[in-house]
């Protein structure tokens, strides 16, 4: 078993997916707006405690790593299939390690609509609905760029080699993304800092 941890830094903005226990329910939830135009929906992504700090499934990171592995060839496939047999994170939550929401966005959200030069905002934009081919207006709570995230990985080297996880990390951050809007370019990054970085830097340097 291999071990190692991986801080990156984001180099375009951070979307939260919103998510609400009432998505999984057959029940009719009240919202702040009419149908495809909830002001509300941000604060259902809202994954914050009592230091202000904020959270991500680490189920984000598991997906964004496995689908890294896609761009790293082995002989007729790929690596994805064999880092998705083998990958852990550790623990169920992530913390975003240096932004926070502001104390006055609950009260006051419209304050932070599209301000994109804050350390967190609401992101409002239009997007396609496939179901009605018509337009939605979404509100997400996005981060500015240069968040920052830590993360423990473990997987069983005798699959996967230390060199080829780092560049399954590396290519994730380019062409993959974490959290929402990943299609548009959201949630990219860089690795930072690894705890056995002049491996990371001997590996990717094949790819620079």
């Amino acid at each position: 078993m291999q071990k190692r941890t991986y801080t990156i830094k984001g180099t375009s903005p951070f979307f939260f997916n919103p998510f609400a226990i009432e998505s999984l329910v057959l029940t009719t939830v009240a919202s702040k707006g009419s149908a495809g135009n909830n002001p509300g929906e941000w604060e259902e992504s809202l994954k914050s405690v009592e230091d202000g700090n904020l959270y991500i499934p680490s189920s984000y990171v598991r997906g964004t790593l496995i689908n890294g592995g896609a761009y790293i060839k082995k002989k007729m496939s790929s690596y994805k299939k064999p880092i998705e047999s083998c990958i852990q994170i550790a623990g169920s939550v992530i913390k975003v390690g240096n932004k926070t929401v502001p104390t006055d966005m609950l009260t006051d959200p419209k304050k932070y609509y599209n301000t994109h030069k804050n350390d967190a905002y609401i992101d409002i934009r239009a997007v396609s609905n496939p179901n009605t081919k018509g337009k939605n207006i979404r509100y997400r709570l996005a981060l500015s760029p240069g968040w920052e995230m830590t993360f423990s990985v473990a997987w069983q080297d005798d699959v996967v080699s230390p060199e080829v996880m780092d560049q399954a990390v590396y290519f994730a951050g380019i062409y993959e993304g974490i959290g929402n809007g990943r299609r548009i370019g959201m949630g990219r990054f860089e690795v930072v800092k690894n705890d056995q970085q002049s491996e990371a830097k001997h590996s990717l340097a094949q790819h620079s």
